[in-house]
């Protein structure tokens, strides 16, 4: 083909393209181009020079597209978020609408006051304007003339003008002592601080079972991988490299550690990589000084050994690799690179209180508490005076919100309060950084019903709801109380299914740390300001012996006090003790006497005498309903706490004069409950129903969720009693009573003997072993078995009451038989029962201990 042709050939099929995009756009018309074919010179370029623009502007879109296109779909095509508490809310009102109600239509109730207020508005009349109006508007409009006029002057005046009233305000504040709210900050700190009454604690069950202070804790951690490295001399170091050193360092010593093997694996020849100089400038800042990297160097294949760097020079320390080892570099390097730190967890430090009204208590502070020095009032005086110029200044809500968000930043901890219906309060300790979701599964874990939807809501009533965003995000920090509910619909069908409203909502293993939560009132002396209050939220002492459930109790007289317990109340109420300072421990006595109803005669008189306890223990005692458990509520109620503790061991022995509650209380015999014994007693069983050892009778509401179980957990009291009747009395007084818990923990007891008690019963919840409460059976054995041998006949009563409970179709006949222990970290059930128990048929018959959400979803 000629040049002419090959030409020719190109024009025309460049003058189809050109005229089909031409005519596209409508301008085939202004080139007059009837056919490709009478293309000139002229038009060809201007064909190619289109062309050229058309895939430029495609080029120049698709790398704008690349670079911005995020932006452009995040801006204006990304959907809106749902609005899921205004779904709520209309769904809250087409329920409350009533029937033949539909959302958006209006009823005539609030239509009504719409027309009455359009009527009202429609109905005032513009009222003539007298002379004097007129001529005051006509002066306002000359004023506004005049000030339109002048705009740039009054524009700064007025700046000059804000700014001057806004330092009269400060000195104003600042002379009657008032400080303007929101102008001092804080000074920074950790956390909140009722958290710094508290303290935040943290553990690392990898290193030590304490739950420990952060510098405490990692101390422990820093000697467990120490002692570690007597057993592990290759895994260890990369833990040492990982945990002990700074982050920043961490990645740069990992990265030439990996060089060096590398090198060393790629090229096992060269000489050069096998050797490094600890003198050497870059080995010493990215290597040398890192804890680990020695033990990591010597386990990976190095030697340390001396060179001389020249024949003249004096040797220096060097590592040298041997060449042999190239297996356990290649296997320490991918220890390395695949290790993670061993990092303290935050311990929720778990609080569950109970708020009480009357637990207010007044203390006297001196001038002294509150005075300041002169370089804190300079600081103080230099933060209000930032705070006034920032706030002069126009800033945007984005610039508020970070400004916001940067005194947030100063906290590192949360102190979360859940606070249910019933008034009780659940508290935990959270990092800032925690998502919403972990509040959420803490709350999750702590229910009664663990698989019953629930709301968390603000004080504001905010809903919470956005899982996946931090607690600094959501402003739930330094310390916040969040509103517990269940979800109301689920709720209503339970309602309806069950005829029951359930006011339950913690489990038992979060009952058993109830608390009182009291509130102190802090009252600083008279000052030339007035009097300064402030409140603080503290727990009060912890203690075995509080009694304010409404349960009565035997009226055993006081004469049944021992010499000894008579003995330890005088001598603690008649001087201070170390608990008891000497200018409040009268006031204590002397409330001791007013409650117990003396007058003031009576109250001096017995101060002056020899014994004032006995006197007054004695004259209480001619009192018609005096008892030892009255002066135990009595001591409860003065808070002394000393004496209570000092009478433990002597309560403990005779317990049952202060605890045993009346027989108005008792489970009686039913036709029914006789019928089980007999039928477990043909069976083989020494067994002994709740009738039988004289229970109270249970607060029970929460049956089991899985029927029959598959799982039977072994536990032992620790707590003993010679006579088993009288303990598992003295144990359900102190779980019901004091603790208020619904009934004694376990399923069935065993006794040393072979008697079987009935505890909580074949079909009820127990309050043994935490996630597995409703999903399994628990058997005690009565007694410590850490200490003491258990029986041969405890291990056959055990094993025939599982063997009984497969025949009534309660247990499954593929069980399995775990230890407390198993599912908890505890020493229960005794390492004399554990090694027993590994002698039963199914013991771990399901291999390890299955999830308990596994456990429902299989039933």
């Amino acid at each position: 083909m000629s040049d002419f042709d090959h030409t020719s050939g190109e024009r025309s099929v460049l003058s189809h393209i050109c005229l089909v995009i031409l005519e596209t756009c409508g301008l085939s018309d202004l080139f007059n181009w009837e056919t490709p074919d009478g293309s000139d010179e002229f038009h060809l370029k201007i064909l190619q020079t289109l062309l050229i623009v058309l895939c430029f502007n495609i080029c120049f879109a698709c790398i704008a597209w690349k670079v911005y296109g995020p932006r452009i779909v995040d801006r204006f095509m990304k959907p809106m978020p749902s609005t899921l508490l205004e779904d709520l809310k209309q769904g809250a009102k087409f329920k409350l609408a009533g029937q033949g109600k539909k959302l958006g239509n209006t009823s005539e109730s609030t239509s009504q006051p719409r027309q009455t207020s359009h009527q009202r508005a429609g109905s005032s009349k513009p009222t003539k304007m007298t002379d004097e109006a007129k001529r005051a508007g006509a002066a306002a409009l000359a004023r506004f003339d005049q000030h339109q006029s002048s705009i740039p002057t009054m524009a700064n005046r007025s700046q000059t003008v804000i700014r001057n009233e806004a330092m009269k305000e400060l000195a104003l504040e600042k002379s009657s002592g008032v400080a303007r709210p929101g102008g001092v900050k804080v000074s920074a700190q950790d956390s909140a601080p009722v958290l710094a009454l508290n303290g935040v604690y943290f553990k690392c069950p990898v290193a030590t079972t304490d739950v420990l202070p952060e510098a405490e804790i990692r101390e422990k951690i820093r000697v467990f991988l120490f002692e570690q490295l007597n057993d592990d001399k290759e895994v260890t170091p990369c833990y040492m490299i990982h945990t002990l050193n700074k982050r920043d360092k961490i990645d740069v010593c990992v990265k030439t550690l990996e060089k060096y093997l590398e090198n060393i694996l790629e090229k096992p020849d060269e000489e050069k990589f096998q050797k490094i100089r600890i003198n050497n400038r870059a080995f010493q800042e990215k290597v040398a000084g890192l804890l680990g990297v020695k033990e990591f160097l010597l386990a990976s294949g190095f030697e340390l050994t001396q060179i001389p760097p020249s024949e003249d020079s004096p040797p220096e320390d060097y590592y040298v690799f041997n060449i042999s080892r190239l297996s356990d570099a290649r296997r320490l390097l991918d220890i390395l690179l695949a290790t993670e730190p061993i990092v303290p967890e935050l311990d929720r430090d778990i609080k569950v209180y109970a708020p009480s009204e009357n637990s207010i208590t007044s203390i006297s502070l001196s001038p002294d508490f509150y005075n300041i020095t002169a370089d804190e009032v300079k600081h103080e005086q230099k933060l209000k005076s930032e705070d006034t110029e920032r706030n002069l200044m126009l800033r945007t809500k984005a610039m508020r919100e970070r400004d916001e968000i940067r005194e947030l930043r100063r906290y590192k901890y949360t102190l979360i309060r859940i606070r249910f219906p019933d008034g009780v309060i659940l508290q935990g300790t959270f990092s800032v950084h925690d998502k919403l979701e972990s509040v959420q599964n803490f709350v999750l874990s702590s229910l009664v019903n663990d698989w019953q939807p629930f709301n968390l809501t603000t004080s504001t009533g905010q809903k919470l709801t956005e899982s996946q965003k931090s607690l600094l995000e959501l402003h739930l920090v330094p310390a916040v109380i969040i509103h517990f509910a269940w979800d109301p619909e689920v709720a209503l069908d339970l309602r309806r299914e069950t005829g029951v409203e359930s006011n339950t909502f913690l489990n038992d293993e979060m009952l058993q740390l109830l608390e009182e939560l009291k509130v102190t009132t802090i009252m600083a002396a008279e000052t030339k300001e007035g009097d300064v209050a402030q409140t603080l939220e503290e727990k009060s002492k912890p203690n075995d012996y509080r009694l304010t459930l409404p349960f009565a109790f035997q009226p055993v007289p006081l004469t049944a006090l021992t010499d000894e317990m008579r003995s330890i109340l005088s001598e603690a109420l008649n001087k201070p003790t170390v608990t008891v300072s000497s200018q409040n421990f009268m006031r204590n006595f002397n409330g001791l006497a007013e409650l117990i109803g003396f007058q003031y005669s009576e109250i001096k008189k017995a101060s002056n005498s020899e014994d004032p306890t006995d006197y007054l223990l004695t004259e209480w005692t001619k009192q018609s309903g005096s008892s030892i458990g009255k002066l135990l509520e009595l001591l409860n109620k003065i808070e002394r706490y000393d004496i209570l503790d000092d009478l433990k061991p002597l309560l403990t022995k005779n317990s049952s004069i202060a605890f045993l509650p009346t027989i108005s209380s008792m489970e009686i015999e039913t036709d029914e409950t006789l019928e089980a014994r007999n039928r477990a007693r043909s069976f083989g069983l020494n067994y002994e129903t709740r009738a039988d050892w004289g229970a109270m009778c249970s607060r029970l509401k929460s049956p089991l969720a899985v029927s029959p179980v598959k799982i039977v957990f072994i536990h032992n009291t620790v707590w003993y009693n010679p006579d088993p009747i009288e303990g598992l009395k003295i144990l359900q007084a102190r779980k019901m009573i004091h603790y208020g818990h619904n009934d004694v923990p376990y399923n069935f007891f065993v006794c040393e003997d072979g008697r079987v008690f009935e505890g909580r019963g074949w079909d009820q919840g127990g309050s043994h072993t935490l996630r597995y409460n409703y999903v399994s059976l628990s058997i005690a054995m009565f007694g410590n078995y850490d200490e003491h041998e258990v029986t041969e006949a405890m291990m056959d009563a055990t094993r025939t009451l599982i063997e009984y409970g497969v025949e009534i179709g309660k247990i499954d006949p593929n069980y399995g038989v775990y230890a407390h222990c198993d599912a908890s970290v505890t020493s229960s059930p005794g390492k004399y029962t554990l090694e027993a128990l590994k002698k039963f048929p199914r013991y771990h018959a399901l291999g390890d201990l299955p999830a308990s959400q596994t456990l429902l979803r299989s039933n």
